[in-house]
């Protein structure tokens, strides 16, 4: 129980992932029963689930027929036969549940889908910097075919493996690498008119494409409509990214705590950011770095802390970079003056 406590704490910090399939985006597409197709051996998987409960049937016409399976499905198949003698098996090969050959192919259907499944690979990369549990798994090998450590531990090599950070680099996810234009035309596809992402109107012939990630929108592009052009705001780790810590001004947040001068410092957009509309060239930018305290607060109106929210303003230009330097205001008077001076530099460098 307290390591569940402890698990869903840092969850709230936005410090950790607990997979599970009826948690918020990333973690339900990371289960095991989501329907992340692949093809593993040349065998058609319906779900990652469809292929590990297939390892518990010996015949080979009735395990590729549970392998076809969603993971709902796949999961009323389900046989404890296996642990009488901890064998389980493939394509008419016996293997022992215990040993190193049964990780390695376990291993290498999770880099089957990894690399061939785009929602698979989005939702895991959107996790980096985050530690992944899945306190609802077994922790006894003997009793499940896959434990909790066995589960995270493979995710986690995955993610953080080098050559699956620079492919997931190159398939887009910095607009750097394939230029502002290809970025445009990416976003265009359907692929960002459904979930986990949705389009945002914000007037002048400018959108927004956010993404759907810990239960909260996050506005991960600017698409400029009228040059053809789009530019990533926010990244894969909620980092933002068309500004720098000198783009805020820290006269105003120096009574602030450190710890919520340091989520600045980290430009961590992961609590509520909003773009605002375009108006004469600029768009307000409404920046969280500390939540109100029923941000905590659960469902049973229990964790609710006594946190004050504080929010910091800015003005952007098309290309999502500042125009003011973002700050802590006293009355919002004083965004009407910001504003007029985000007007006056747009088009030149006086910032």
């Amino acid at each position: 129980m307290f390591r569940k406590r402890k698990i869903r704490w840092q969850v709230w910090q936005g410090k950790a992932i607990d997979i599970w399939s009826k948690s918020p985006y990333p973690a339900n597409v990371l289960s095991n029963l989501y329907g992340n197709s692949f093809c593993y051996d040349g065998v058609e998987c319906g779900s990652m689930e469809g292929f590990l409960q297939s390892l518990k049937y010996k015949d080979i016409v009735e395990q590729r027929h549970i392998c076809r399976l969603s993971g709902k499905e796949a999961k009323r198949m389900t046989t404890a036969v296996w642990q009488e003698d901890q064998t389980v098996w493939w394509e008419g090969q016996a293997i022992d549940r215990q040993s190193k050959m049964f990780l390695r192919l376990v291993r290498a259907a999770y880099k089957s889908m990894f690399e061939q499944n785009v929602n698979f690979r989005t939702a895991l990369m959107n996790t980096r910097g985050k530690a992944l549990y899945h306190s609802q798994g077994e922790q006894d090998s003997h009793k499940t075919i896959l434990t909790e450590k066995e589960f995270c531990g493979i995710l986690t090599e995955l993610r953080d493996n080098e050559k699956n950070i620079i492919m997931e680099f190159n398939n887009m996810e910095n607009c750097t690498e394939l230029g502002n234009k290809a970025l445009y035309q990416k976003l265009l596809s359907s692929d960002y008119e459904e979930r986990p992402y949705q389009k945002e109107d914000l007037g002048e012939g400018m959108s927004l494409v956010l993404e759907l990630r810990d239960s909260y929108w996050k506005p991960r592009y600017l698409m400029d409509n009228e040059t053809g052009m789009a530019y990533e705001f926010m990244d894969g780790r909620n980092t933002l990214v068309t500004f720098t810590t000198d783009d805020i001004a820290w006269e105003t947040i120096e009574r602030l705590s450190k710890d919520i001068q340091n989520q600045a410092r980290r430009l961590n957009g992961y609590y509520p950011t909003i773009i605002c509309k375009y108006q004469n060239g600029v768009a307000e930018v409404r920046w969280q770095i500390n939540p109100d305290g029923r941000y905590y607060m659960d469902s049973d109106g229990y964790g609710m802390t006594d946190d004050e929210e504080e929010t910091l303003y800015g003005f952007v230009d098309r290309k999502g970079k500042p125009l003011v330097k973002f700050r802590r205001v006293k009355n919002f008077s004083e965004l009407d003056v910001m504003e007029q001076e985000a007007i006056e530099n747009v088009g030149n460098n006086c910032r």
